[in-house]
């Protein structure tokens, strides 16, 4: 989920500053953000106790009715009364709520003066406003994704051939990222990115995208234009920022003569890596005007053969290792 890894993201760079700035303060932290998402920190040093406390101050705050407004001095001891030995008997808990509407809390640890509250009081202003930002983001972010995969869908109904691609890519992406080691809201993220990945072609011209004679040195000028276009128009939308580098690096080869910007290797974003050899798998497995597709087996045995040069060879492998069976599946459907 693009959302989640923005999120998490965000809110873990707070808790960075937060832990820097109050290295004298322990603090137990939870944002839940929405339903999917959550976030804990702490800085305590006791063993398990920012996991034994969460859940037990989130039933203190229930029983309050659901919202604590300011402020509020807890009793830590008589939360955890089966403790025998507390590093600090009470707290402070600073409810984490806009509009009646509480998501969390900070719970500083130990006793506190009127003017240090006030202090940390200013903290949780600035990590309430950093969320209702964060919401607000995600809500257009989420929209706006919307619209562009709807245009990506309109681009490839212009033509039969790579109708479905770009959606295949996504399923190919994903499981070559889980395959490789990545967890699954990295995964998801590329597999967004993948969806994503044609998105410039809406600047080239549809003749030159459904052209059955071979493509012109100006037809391929044109098309190649299409991964800095397509960043260019993702740029605004701050919930893709992570699948920007897919969009732009799509096109780049392993041995650096691939394009926009002739990466070579290891510079080349690993999810881009990822990528074009989906793309270039769904492609060599698509029917096209000029010649049957290859079965998937004769797909694989391809980027094989361009290991080293055009792909990644670690993610040939990964591709390998993929059940033939779970690919054949996938395939789109002769026409």
């Amino acid at each position: 989920m693009a959302e989640r890894s923005l999120v998490l993201a965000n809110l873990a760079e707070f808790n960075r500053k937060l832990c820097r700035d109050c290295k004298a303060v322990h603090y137990i932290l939870l944002v839940e953000f929405n339903e999917d998402i959550s976030y804990q920190a702490s800085n305590c040093e006791q063993e398990g106790l920012a996991g034994e406390l969460i859940p037990l101050v989130k039933n203190w705050i229930a029983g309050n009715k659901g919202v604590v407004v300011g402020p509020v001095r807890l009793n830590i001891a008589a939360l955890v009364p089966e403790r025998k030995t507390l590093p600090y008997q009470s707290g402070l808990l600073l409810p984490l709520n806009n509009h009646m509407q509480n998501y969390g809390f900070l719970l500083a640890l130990g006793e506190w003066l009127p003017e240090q509250v006030g202090l940390v009081w200013a903290v949780i202003g600035g990590l309430v406003e950093l969320v209702a930002r964060l919401r607000e983001e995600v809500h257009l972010g989420e929209m706006m994704l919307a619209v562009v995969k709807s245009a990506v869908t309109a681009i490839e109904a212009k033509d039969a051939y790579t109708r479905g691609h770009s959606d295949r890519v996504a399923k190919y992406s994903y499981l070559l990222a889980r395959r490789m080691g990545f967890d699954d809201d990295q995964a998801e993220m590329v597999r967004t990115a993948a969806i994503l990945h044609d998105i410039g072609k809406i600047g080239v011209r549809d003749w030159v995208l459904t052209k059955k004679e071979p493509l012109t040195p100006g037809d391929w000028e044109e098309i190649r234009r299409h991964p800095e276009l397509g960043e260019k128009i993702l740029r605004p939308i701050t919930l893709l920022a992570p699948a920007l580098a897919v969009v732009r690096h799509h096109h780049e080869r392993y041995d650096g003569s691939g394009y926009p910007d002739g990466l070579k290797g290891e510079e080349i974003p690993i999810s881009a890596r990822i990528v074009s050899a989906a793309d270039a798998f769904d492609a060599m497995t698509s029917n096209r005007p000029y010649r049957q597709p290859f079965p998937s087996d004769r797909a694989l045995r391809e980027l094989v053969a361009n290991g080293g040069t055009q792909f990644d060879p670690r993610v040939v492998e990964a591709f390998r290792a993929l059940d033939l069976k779970h690919l054949n599946h996938m395939l789109p459907e002769a026409m």
